[in-house]
């Protein structure tokens, strides 16, 4: 499994910023006051896994890594097979003929 490039904070964008230091402030208690990553999990209302996963993010790549990365499969369409994709379309361009009852025309 190969490595992911080192982010510096100037390579990211403002919103990638602003969401690592809101990451590293949600951290800060731990990081500075020897606060448990369960409290702060309870007093700031998420799961405790993602405050987990930054710590370690954090002591692995510093600030920048708490900014969120893109996703790898972003515009494609995800959970569905290619052959199941092609058969909807092939479906939809099918001319689909359908008899129509109608009783007034019943005895014709």
């Amino acid at each position: 499994m190969e490595e992911e490039p080192l982010v510096m904070l100037v390579g990211l964008t403002p919103r990638q910023r602003e969401s690592a230091l809101e990451r590293y402030a949600l951290l800060r208690p731990c990081l500075e006051e020897g606060m448990t990553q369960s409290w702060v999990a309870r007093e700031q209302q998420v799961s405790r896994s993602p405050v987990q996963r930054w710590m370690r993010v954090y002591r692995e790549k510093g600030l920048s890594g708490l900014a969120p990365g893109g996703r790898a499969d972003r515009g494609q369409v995800r959970g569905v097979p290619q052959e199941l994709i092609a058969l909807i379309e092939g479906l939809g361009l099918e001319r689909i003929e359908r008899e129509v009852g109608c009783d007034s025309c019943a005895g014709a």
